[in-house]
């Protein structure tokens, strides 16, 4: 099966994996939003066999900003550039259309540059100006958060990533923030108007939920679909989960064309 390489950007220098196209199992194996199932597609789709820096079961060893972008890749493939959501007015409950092109997003988010200077320091450890060194958040860090209080959360957070402390306390204590500057996650909010009732609404935004949202919606077109192939081909159910996304779709549209179906 054919995958494609994408170069880890907050890893050491040259840092790469490879992923895999998505088939029907994969996309009917998400059942959740939250960073476990990104965690767990992603352990899905690393392709093995390769001289990369993770292999399938180590997606938990991705820097959190990496992972956003493995997902922002796997979007793209999937589905394109371009964001379509709708969503309620928080006053009015009438509909608000979403309408962005995700490249757009992230070169803006690229664009940004950190108020305090980092420097690779070593492999995976980064250095400020003060000498305090830290590495970047990963998903095995997620997890052993998950049911804290926000002030435990933030607090083990950064005694996990720290490396070597400074005497600095401030430096210290922004850390978190510089992290987060230094190494992005693919989340915006965006300011969008009621059309009806002209309210303003904030709206948040982030690739993993997005994503994995999608792919959730999608769950009953995928089994029309495998339906259909089943119907056409006779082929077994786990042949056609098997398949590629892109493979199910071209067979899927032989099908629809002969039945004159756009």
């Amino acid at each position: 099966m054919s995958s494609y390489c994408i170069s880890l950007k907050y890893a050491s220098a040259g840092d790469f994996v490879y992923l895999r196209e998505l088939t029907g199992r994969d996309e009917l194996s998400v059942s959740e939003t939250g960073t476990i199932g990104a965690i767990q597609l992603l352990d899905r789709l690393l392709a093995d066999g390769h001289e990369t820096a993770l292999i399938p079961g180590q997606a938990d060893e991705i820097a959190t900003a990496d992972r956003d972008w493995l997902l922002a890749e796997i979007y793209k493939r999937a589905y394109g550039t371009k964001i379509e959501s709708t969503i309620s007015c928080t006053t009015c409950s009438s509909f608000i259309d979403l309408n962005f092109n995700l490249d757009d997003l992230l070169a803006f988010i690229q664009s940004k540059t950190p108020e305090i200077s980092v420097r690779e320091a070593d492999k995976g450890i980064f250095e400020l100006h003060d000498g305090s060194r830290f590495r970047l958040p990963k998903g095995k860090d997620e997890f052993a958060i998950l049911g804290l209080s926000p002030d435990k959360a933030e607090k083990t957070l950064l005694e996990r990533c720290l490396v070597q402390a400074s005497s600095n306390r401030d430096t210290e204590q922004q850390l978190l923030t510089v992290m987060g500057q230094f190494a992005p996650v693919i989340e915006t909010e965006m300011a969008a108007q009621c059309p009806d009732c002209g309210e303003q609404q904030t709206i948040y935004f982030n690739i993993q939920s997005f994503l994995l949202s999608a792919l959730m919606r999608e769950r009953k077109r995928i089994m029309m679909e495998i339906h259909r192939l089943a119907m056409a081909y006779h082929w077994h159910h786990n042949e056609i989960l098997n398949l590629t996304r892109s493979l199910r779709r071209m067979y899927l549209s032989f099908i629809l064309s002969e039945m004159g179906v756009d």
